[in-house]
C-alpha cells in the first residue's frame, strides 16, 4: 500500500497532546508576537520546538513542551490552537481524536486564566472545528505527574 492510500484511510488517534500540537507557522507567529526570538534557520527551529522523530527520554520530550508553554497565554490562543489541532488531525485522515491537555501546565505563567477559562477556550475551538469537519473529538484534562497527588483534588474545578 502506498503512502497516499494510507493517508486516505480513516484513522483514530487516542493520544494527542494539545500543548505540542501547534502548527509550526502558528508557533512562529505566536513566538514573534510575544517578543521571543524565533530561529530563522528551519533546522534550529525544528530542533528547539518540533517533535519530528521518536524521542528516547522523557526529559527531551518535556523540553519541547516547555518551549511552547509561553505562547499558551490567552483564551484566544487556546481556542485557535485547539481548532487548528482538530483541523490538522482531520487533514491527516483522523476521524476520531482524543485530545489531552494539562490545565496546570497551561496555567503556569498565565495565572490570570482559571482552569474553567482554559477549558472553555479549548472546548470552543474544538466545537468550531467539529462544525466544519466530520471528526469526533474527546477531551481529557490531565494532571501533571510531577505535581503532588493531593493537588489533583484542588485542580478539578470547572472541568468534568
Amino acid at each position: 500500500m502506498d503512502i497516499q492510500s494510507l493517508r486516505a484511510l480513516p484513522k483514530v488517534e487516542l493520544h494527542r497532546h494539545l500543548e505540542c500540537s501547534l502548527r509550526p507557522s502558528t508557533l512562529r507567529e505566536l513566538l514573534a508576537a510575544s517578543g521571543q526570538e524565533v530561529p530563522k534557520d528551519a533546522q534550529a527551529f525544528s530542533d528547539l520546538y518540533l517533535v519530528m522523530e521518536p524521542m528516547n527520554d522523557l526529559e527531551s520530550v518535556l523540553r519541547k513542551f516547555l518551549a511552547t508553554q509561553t505562547v499558551l497565554s490567552t483564551e484566544k490562543v487556546l481556542e485557535r490552537i485547539s481548532f487548528e489541532a482538530v483541523e490538522d488531525a482531520y487533514l491527516e485522515g483522523i476521524r476520531i481524536l482524543e485530545l489531552r491537555y494539562a490545565p496546570t501546565f497551561v496555567q503556569q505563567g498565565h495565572e490570570d486564566m482559571s482552569f474553567d477559562q482554559i477549558h472553555q477556550a479549548i472546548v470552543k475551538g474544538v466545537q468550531r472545528a467539529e462544525k466544519q469537519f466530520p471528526v469526533a473529538v474527546g477531551l481529557i484534562a490531565i494532571i501533571q505527574r510531577i505535581l503532588p497527588a493531593d493537588s489533583s483534588l484542588t485542580r478539578n474545578d470547572g472541568i468534568c
